[in-house]
């Protein structure tokens, strides 16, 4: 339940080998540099190179975008390459390829303003269509007066001539005239009015002739541009991975240049402090035995005041990392809540969306995306998605035993064998009898509070020793689970058991009266801080009704699915579009509230965690473990 334990290292190596041995420590990627101060920092060599790579990585990206939805972006979706596959790609670097892009880049471009220039020229051609070119003609000898063409939403038959009107959606093309001594202030009143000006210059060619030339000039640009991007997709379906490979690599290898720059040196000898998982410790030997005649290394102790990096290494709970990191990570001297937080977080979020429907929803969305994206899932977006799976397989058995299906009635169900079966899973009835679901929620909470406090009184043994420990958490723990022991058996009607907890309560005060004030030197004082020290339960009773919000959220959850069914029903009677109107009432409130009370579940869930539980026990501020290793923009690098 700890997090991974980080060790201290030093490592001392000559010059002439300090970029290979760099090189190679990147790619093993478990060893954190800490002698470097933002040791990632691009380096001079081979950036002209590195940008020309993302200049065009970046042009394919805008000719060719994969399709990004807000799914896509928050669960991180970006090709994933196997490390395998990216050494092959570097034995070669693919400058050929690279200048073909470049070129056929600027032929692109270079086409895409031919396209454009003509589309602007062809445009004022039609203009001549409205106006006419005689008439340019005629005020552009115009000496007294002056002639302005344009488009207005707005006609001012007092100052306007219209050529040809307008619509509901398009302007109407006017002309004005005006003594040229009054041009400026016609102009200043346009302005403010919504009147756009446009210029006809003059040409001697017919204009209808002209339009033709331009319209068949740009046919063929139109045709080259088909032609150009046909080349390109072909070069990007084949090449794109082996070209952000090599962007990423060139990053890192300005990168590894600053680093090698940075650290701690002698003429002839390099410094490389830092940190490595235990884990992988082996790993780094092995890598440094490659270079055992160039290098001296050994594990150092922190400095004091030095507190080491903090990794997470979990399996099954992985997925739960995410919601740890949202409130913070732990310190080295703590436990990982993550596998500590993962039953709770889970169990809680199926009673607050419970509905099997909506659970069934959830599992089959995620599973989908992870399969969907499964080549091109970064780590991240993995554990997001299984967190969601197993969520949703939580919810599936909390809606199922608390009969909660789409807010589907079972008794009306034309289905022998699907009602029976519904009917028969179905062991509590919120709606009818809520205070079994009310009880189990409250339950829980008691569970994962004592637990805290459990969790609580392990790291005071390991800080402090049994005694205190057990003076300071252990009392309380044994303490809460008495009156949560009473609460519960005199809820259930247990009195020979509420009778034993009720003496266990008593014996619990008068023992904290008389240990919790110790610290105090006068009698009276230990007294009155023994008797104060009681008024914590209340904030430990405020904790517990917290939780009562799982039941809340579950039961409005269930109310909605069933208003939706019945306001979905009294349109089915409707003629002609009865049919219709509940199909729509029916499937769009059923997603409005699935994912309203999807936000909620998980929302409340987390809040619960993090005010009632992580409380407890969980102290915080850790910073997490970064490995020199390759930071990739283009690509996900996974074993």
């Amino acid at each position: 339940m700890a997090v991974a334990e980080i060790q201290k290292m030093q490592i001392f190596i000559l010059q002439k080998k300090l970029q290979e041995f760099l090189a190679g420590l990147q790619s093993l990627s478990c060893f954190e540099i800490s002698n470097v101060a933002e040791y990632f920092a691009p380096g001079q060599n081979g950036a002209a190179l590195s940008l020309r790579y993302q200049k065009i990585i970046d042009f394919l990206d805008a000719l060719f975008p994969r399709p990004r939805g807000f799914i896509e972006n928050f669960i991180q979706v970006k090709p994933v390459v196997k490390k395998s596959a990216a050494e092959a790609f570097l034995q070669k670097q693919p400058r050929e390829t690279l200048s073909r892009l470049e070129k056929l880049q600027s032929s692109w471009e270079l086409n895409k303003r031919r396209i454009k220039q003509r589309s602007g020229e062809l445009a004022r051609q039609e203009l001549y269509a409205v106006f006419g070119l005689p008439r340019a003609r005629q005020a552009a000898k115009l000496r007294r007066v002056s002639v302005i063409f344009g488009t207005t939403k707005t006609v001012d038959p007092e100052i306007m001539q219209v050529i040809a009107p307008g619509t509901a959606k398009t302007p109407a093309f006017v002309q004005l005239f005006c003594l040229r001594e009054d041009e400026a202030n016609l102009r200043d009143r346009l302005s403010g009015a919504g009147f756009q000006e446009i210029i006809l210059p003059l040409q001697k060619l017919d204009y209808v002739r002209e339009s033709g030339r331009l319209r068949n000039a740009l046919k063929k640009a139109r045709a080259q541009a088909a032609a150009l991007k046909n080349k390109l997709a072909a070069l990007h379906a084949a090449e794109y991975r082996k070209l952000a490979v090599w962007a990423d690599y060139l990053t890192n290898a300005g990168e590894l240049e600053a680093c090698a720059l940075r650290l701690s040196a002698t003429e002839k000898t390099g410094l490389i402090t830092g940190w490595v998982p235990v884990a992988q410790k082996k790993q780094l030997i092995n890598y440094l035995e490659k270079f055992a005649e160039y290098l001296y290394w050994r594990e150092v102790e922190p400095a004091q005041g030095e507190t080491p990096p903090v990794a997470l290494r979990n399996k099954i709970a992985a997925p739960l990392e995410s919601v740890t990191a949202l409130y913070g990570l732990p310190n080295p001297q703590e436990f990982d809540p993550s596998p500590l937080m993962a039953p709770f977080f889970i169990l809680f979020y199926g009673l607050a969306l419970s509905d099997a429907g909506y659970g069934l929803l959830l599992t089959l969305a995620a599973a989908a995306l992870l399969w969907k994206f499964r080549a091109n899932l970064t780590a991240f977006g993995r554990k997001l998605l299984a967190l969601n799976v197993y969520c949703g397989v939580s919810t599936i058995i909390v809606g199922l035993l608390t009969g909660s299906v789409f807010g589907i009635d079972f008794n009306i169900l034309p289905w022998p064998v699907v009602k029976k079966f519904f009917l028969s899973v179905k062991i509590i009835d919120p709606l009818s009898n809520p205070l079994p679901l009310l009880g189990l929620s409250v339950g829980l909470g008691a569970v994962q509070i004592l637990t805290g406090l459990f969790l609580r009184f392990l790291l005071d043994v390991r800080q402090k020793g049994w005694g205190e420990a057990f003076l300071q958490s252990g009392c309380w723990t044994l303490f809460l689970a008495a009156i949560f022991s009473y609460a519960g058996a005199s809820f259930a009607r247990l009195d020979a058991a509420a009778k034993i907890a009720g003496y266990a309560v008593l014996g619990g005060v008068v023992f904290m009266i008389l240990t919790q004030g110790r610290q105090q030197k006068n009698p009276l004082l230990k007294l009155c801080s023994g008797l104060l020290s009681l008024y914590n339960l209340s904030g430990y009773v405020g904790d517990l009704l917290s939780y009562t919000r799982l039941f809340a959220l579950g039961l409005v959850t269930a109310v909605l699915a069933m208003v939706i069914n019945y306001l979905a029903a009294m349109t089915g009677g409707v003629p002609f579009i009865g049919v219709i109107l509940m199909t729509l009432i029916f499937i769009f409130g059923h997603i409005l509230d699935f994912l309203i009370n999807l936000l909620g579940a998980f929302v409340h869930s987390a809040r619960l965690q993090y005010v009632e539980y992580f409380s407890k026990f969980f102290e915080g501020g850790g910073r997490i473990f970064k490995p020199f290793a390759w930071r990739t923009k283009y690509v996900s690098l996974e074993k």
